[in-house]
Order: structure tokens, then C-alpha cells, then sequence
């Protein structure tokens, strides 16, 4: 099973990091072309894909990552230690998010995320945990995009 966590946890972290190649290789193109980067912030979005934007942020994003992070590669790493378990499935979730700014961060989380799911033997305080996180990440970009 471990073996496995790794092929999907390298599968993983290899699409991340090549759509964040791809994104900032086409943000270079554009800004050489004296071209406007595409407008990716909330006040591009319309009211309906806002609300779409939100949910997946919110509520998808936080779920799915609480199942593959902490219930599938904490628990496969556990049989090598609860801390060696912790520190890898963090440092997998922090680069996960494929944002070397963001990488910090979000391992600093994941230990968070990690301990709590350990203490709790439950998803479900660290899914609480993770979309109460992206709405106050979220809501804090809408207020600097006002």
C-alpha cells in the first residue's frame, strides 16, 4: 500500500508542478508580448462562477484533500511512525498546491490537519478545519480585490 501512496503522491505532485510550469510560462509569453496577463482574480468571475469558484475552493477542495492527504498517505505512511507519517503527508500537501510562496504555509497546515486527524482518528474536524482555512483565504482576497 505504500508503494502505491508514492506512484499517486509523485503522480500528483508531477501534474502540479507542470500546469504551474505551463501558467507561469504563459504569464512570461504574455508580459513579453506587452500583452495583459488573463484577469484571474474574483472580479473577473460572474455571480454563478463565483459561486462554482466558491464551492470547489471551499467545500470539494477541502474534502478531497483531507481524504487523499490525511486518510490515504498519513495512514499509509503510519506504519513508519506517527511522526515520520505527519511530516511526509505535510510536506506532500504543502507541495501539492504546486506554489513555492504557498509551500510554507501549507505544510504548516497539513502538521496541523495531520495531529488532528491523528488525535481524532476522524476526518471530519480536519475537512471543518481545512474549509473554515479556505474561506478566510478566500474571503481575504475578496476583500483585497474590493
Amino acid at each position: 500500500m505504500a508503494g502505491g501512496s508514492v506512484v499517486a503522491l509523485g503522480v500528483n505532485l508531477t501534474v502540479g508542478l507542470i500546469i504551474t510550469s505551463v501558467q507561469m510560462m504563459l504569464n512570461q509569453f504574455f508580459d513579453t508580448q506587452g500583452l495583459n496577463s488573463p484577469d484571474f482574480s474574483l472580479s473577473s468571475f460572474s455571480p454563478v462562477s463565483l459561486v462554482f469558484y466558491l464551492l470547489a475552493i471551499c467545500v470539494a477542495a477541502p474534502l478531497l484533500e483531507e481524504i487523499i492527504f490525511r486518510g490515504y498517505v498519513l495512514r499509509a505512511f503510519q506504519r513508519y511512525g506517527n511522526v515520520f507519517a505527519i511530516l511526509v503527508s505535510s510536506f506532500a500537501f504543502g507541495l501539492y498546491h504546486g506554489n513555492l510562496t504557498q509551500a510554507l504555509q501549507t505544510t504548516c497546515v497539513g502538521l496541523v490537519l495531520a495531529y488532528v486527524a491523528l488525535r481524532s482518528n476522524s476526518l471530519i474536524p480536519c475537512v471543518i478545519i481545512h474549509v473554515i482555512n479556505n474561506a478566510i483565504a478566500v474571503i481575504s482576497t475578496m476583500a483585497s480585490d474590493w
